[in-house]
Order: C-alpha cells, then sequence, then structure tokens
C-alpha cells in the first residue's frame, strides 16, 4: 500500500509514515502491557509449593537441600 501511495499521491506518504509509526508504538506499548500482565500470573493449584519467583525445579532442589542439611 506504501508503495501505491509514493507512486500515485507523493504528498500524503509523510502522513502515512507517521500514522504507521504511531500504529507501531501503540501496538508495542499494548504488547509490553500483556506481557507485564502475564508475568503477574502465579498457578497456586497447580504447585502450591513455590513462592513467587521459584519454578518447581528451583523449589524441589531447595527442599533437597534443606532435607540434607537437617540430615547432617
Amino acid at each position: 500500500m506504501g508503495v501505491a501511495i509514493s507512486r500515485f499521491k507523493p504528498g500524503i506518504m509523510k502522513m502515512y509514515l507517521y500514522v504507521l509509526l504511531t500504529g507501531g508504538i501503540v501496538s508495542a506499548g499494548m504488547l509490553s502491557y500483556t506481557a507485564y500482565l502475564g508475568g503477574q500470573i502465579r498457578h497456586t493449584e497447580i504447585r502450591p509449593e513455590t513462592t513467587a519467583g521459584q519454578s518447581g525445579a528451583v523449589a524441589s532442589t531447595l527442599d533437597q537441600i534443606e532435607d540434607s542439611r537437617k540430615r547432617t
């Protein structure tokens, strides 16, 4: 579409570029906010033993370390 605009109506091309740039910035902002919200989701019904910031593997490794310390 940009090629057609630049070929037939070159005066509109600058406005078209500003619209595309604005749309791209708005889209990037919306995607960033969605990613931020997705990072805050916790599924305690699936893995109740984990705390915020710990994965299941990290939590189980920490449990193993604590068990070995209790034995000694």
